[in-house]
């Protein structure tokens, strides 16, 4: 997928990202445009087949998918694919650990308030997804 220069769109990285693995993030009740936003990752109530919101007291991992939401203007939150270094939500690999600062389920703070909840999802399937770096 190509993305556009000042283009935020971090839910199609974590669609591209998933799918590429093996592990698509669709909603298939939206055939037309099945990735799921920024915000639906992070609602616990969204169906996302076969990934799950991580139990409490689960670690996160590479490969897990991070979200939280938030009304901005131009988006409906913020969502990332863990990477081993960290969160990754471009295609240049950087680490966005500041931007999940905390555990899934409870709120995310910035300083211009509450974010909303973040939420960690992960793909419990019989075979891996094959992230790879």
């Amino acid at each position: 997928m190509v993305f556009a220069a000042h283009d935020w769109q971090c839910n199609l990285f974590v669609c591209d990202v998933t799918r590429e693995a093996g592990a698509a993030g669709r909603i298939p009740a939206r055939p037309s445009w099945p990735c799921p936003t920024a915000g639906e990752w992070a609602n616990p109530n969204a169906r996302i087949p076969n990934w799950r919101p991580l139990k409490p007291g689960e670690k996160r991992q590479p490969g897990d998918v991070m979200a939280y939401q938030y009304p901005y203007s131009d988006a409906t939150g913020h969502s990332a694919v863990m990477g081993n270094n960290g969160p990754v939500s471009s295609h240049d690999l950087t680490p966005v650990d500041n931007n999940f600062p905390n555990p899934h389920n409870t709120p995310v703070t910035s300083n211009s308030g509450t974010r909303g909840n973040s939420l960690i999802r992960r793909w419990p399937c019989s075979h891996s997804p094959r992230f790879s770096r």
